[in-house]
């Protein structure tokens, strides 16, 4: 049986050891102490909800020796000590027991030791009697029929044949009275105590991490500390809590994290077997080849992990010391927050709507004779005949109108299907769903892409129309525009997801806008290449006689109709300039598209 030195307001514990609250790493600490004392105390048992974490109070249960241990489940610190069955240990006060075989804890031994407090507490749901004291209290069961009687203090109620009621549990806690009363459900309402000054033993300890985010991407980590400092005057005879604030960002070099945060606990290296970076040889490198490593904070809840080449930080890991996780109780909770932008639908689609109609815009009017050529190269009149190199810019007119409502158009629809899909679906369905998106997306565009594509390529082509365009001739060819369109953005904006996914995961981290332009420039030249024929066969739509009838302008019929006049080098007219624009077009696209949506952050800071 533990023999066991009762402290109000501060621990429980014997010569060897003692629970202390609010002691050190909350859980480690008891553990360590615990495993200590093997044989010594035993049955231990770890209690912890599943399901609700954060609000469920971690439990030790000794029940061999009638002890729990409860903790906050936030910050993982010892904040009651309870006693719940009595006749399972000794118990002393000052070195005098008041609870053992042969010292039973009645009223009258708990007023001789703890002298005269106020009156009990009674809460006759569960028919017992609270005695509390500055951090400390003794439940006494007494049946409702004395409670009439209670007038003056446990002490002065009588009981049958001379016998009053021994306590039935014990709390020791920090403060005047447990938080919630006498119910049971006190702990769970009872905040921690704050870590003693005696425990901090010079290390460095989290108050709470906050994700610096810049623009659209994570620069880092603003750490929150606190440590003991000393006072001005006394500095060896008053210690005192000192508060830091640090800031580590991604890039920072070894020596930046060392100035900031001092030495690791421990340093691992990554290339060995990621299972025993606790082990006690984790620390040692492999010297046959240079790997990225780690640099383990157990007391900040926090791992950052180096560049093996650059030695700066390339990743940080903040553990949350979740209850049934593989490493739990290996280091401090880190309670860290991030930031969300609120969700304002409003406020983002205007974004989009300025990004996708600027760079829109940008491609088609810095790129417009590219255009041109590729038109007149496709035209059923002959290259010469439509102008050849002359007047380049004809038709830019209906393209300095449509271009950026068109683009607009296109994005708005395009990110809001993902917002709106992505969160209710798997990775692995991702590539779907972008060519889903993007065909849906081709065909609103086309409602305002199609007549500007009129217009403009009966200029570029010198088509001279003597009567106004009516709204059969500005949607002509629209099933083919959709028809080109629809494969061409089926196959340009997966490659595009896939080669910013795929670099982002190689890089580790987030692309920059110009990094994004080269992986559509590069998504852009292969739909290109690959959509020529269907581009040629609506060129040949567009600046046909408007006299011809809708059964003449078919498809299939089109695609023929070039095959027998050139072959299959027709089919392919204008394969050089528009493959050309639209690789730069990408470049430009996607690269404008992306910075103005950066520089849209920045302008409209409440927009975030």
């Amino acid at each position: 049986m533990l023999e066991l030195e009762v402290v109000p307001e501060k621990s429980l514990g014997c010569e060897q050891w003692e629970f202390i609250l609010g002691k050190c790493m909350h859980f480690s600490q008891s553990v360590s102490i615990i495993q200590s004392q093997v044989g010594v105390i035993r049955g231990v048992q770890v209690l912890y909800s599943d399901t609700n974490p954060l609000d469920v109070d971690l439990v030790i249960n000794l029940p061999h020796d009638g002890i729990r241990l409860i903790f906050d489940p936030v910050v993982q610190r010892l904040k009651i000590i309870e006693i719940y069955n009595m006749k399972l240990v000794k118990l002393k006060y000052c070195g005098l027991p008041f609870n053992s075989p042969e010292v039973l804890p009645s009223i009258e031994q708990i007023e001789h030791s703890f002298g005269a407090t106020h009156p009990g507490v009674y809460d006759s749901d569960k028919q017992v009697f609270v005695l509390n004291f500055r951090g400390l209290s003794f439940y006494f069961p007494i049946d409702s029929k004395f409670h009439p009687g209670y007038a003056h203090g446990l002490g002065s109620l009588q009981f049958p044949n001379g016998t009053s009621p021994l306590v039935a549990k014990t709390a020791i806690y920090v403060g005047n009275i447990l938080a919630g009363g006498s119910g049971e459900e006190h702990g769970s309402k009872t905040p921690p105590p704050p870590l003693p000054l005696v425990c901090y033993h010079n290390n460095l300890y989290l108050e709470k991490a906050d994700i610096i985010r810049d623009k659209a991407r994570t620069r880092g980590l603003r750490l929150h500390l606190f440590t003991e400092g000393s006072s001005g005057t006394r500095a060896l005879l008053e210690p005192k809590k000192r508060c830091l604030t640090k800031e580590v960002l991604f890039g920072d070099t070894c020596e930046d994290v060392l100035s900031a945060l001092g030495a690791p606990s421990r340093v691992f290296y990554k290339a060995e077997d990621k299972m025993r970076i606790h082990s006690p040889h984790a620390h040692k490198r492999d010297k046959t080849r240079r790997s990225d490593f780690f640099y383990n904070y157990f007391t900040l809840g926090l791992d950052i992990l180096f560049n093996a080449k650059t030695q700066c930080i390339k990743k940080f890991v903040l553990h949350t010391n979740y209850p049934g996780h593989y490493n739990f109780n290996m280091y401090h909770r880190c309670e860290f927050s991030l930031t969300l932008p609120p969700e304002n639908n409003s406020t983002e689609s205007g974004k989009l709507i300025d990004a996708g109609g600027a760079a829109g815009t940008f491609v088609d009017i810095a790129l417009f004779p590219l255009d041109t050529l590729k038109t007149r190269l496709q035209s059923a009149q002959g290259f010469l005949k439509t102008g050849g190199f002359t007047g380049l810019y004809k038709g830019i007119g209906p393209v300095v109108v449509g271009s950026a409502p068109t683009a607009a158009l296109f994005f708005l629809t395009y990110e809001e299907i993902k917002t709106i899909v992505k969160p209710r679906i798997s990775i692995n369905y991702y590539t779907p769903l972008h060519m889903g998106a993007a065909a849906i997306s081709e065909m609103v565009a086309c409602l305002l892409r199609v007549p500007v594509e009129v217009m403009k390529q009966r200029r570029q082509a010198l088509v001279h129309d003597k009567k106004s365009f009516d709204l059969k001739l500005l949607y002509r060819g629209y099933w083919s525009t959709v028809l080109r369109d629809m494969p061409f953005s089926i196959i340009q904006f997966p490659l595009w997801e896939y080669f910013k996914r795929s670099y982002r995961s190689y890089i580790e981290r987030e692309i920059y806008p110009v990094e994004s332009a080269i992986c559509g420039a590069i998504a852009g030249g292969v739909s290109a290449a690959a959509t020529t024929p269907l581009d040629v066969v609506k060129t040949r739509i567009m600046l046909s006689n408007r006299t011809l009838l809708s059964s003449e302008l078919k498809i299939l019929n089109i695609l023929h109709g070039v095959y027998l006049e050139k072959g299959f080098h027709g089919l392919f007219a204008g394969f050089g300039p528009r493959v050309m624009w639209i690789t730069l077009g990408g470049f430009i696209f996607f690269g404008v598209y992306e910075e103005t949506k950066v520089l849209a952050h920045l302008i409209f800071p409440m927009l975030k």
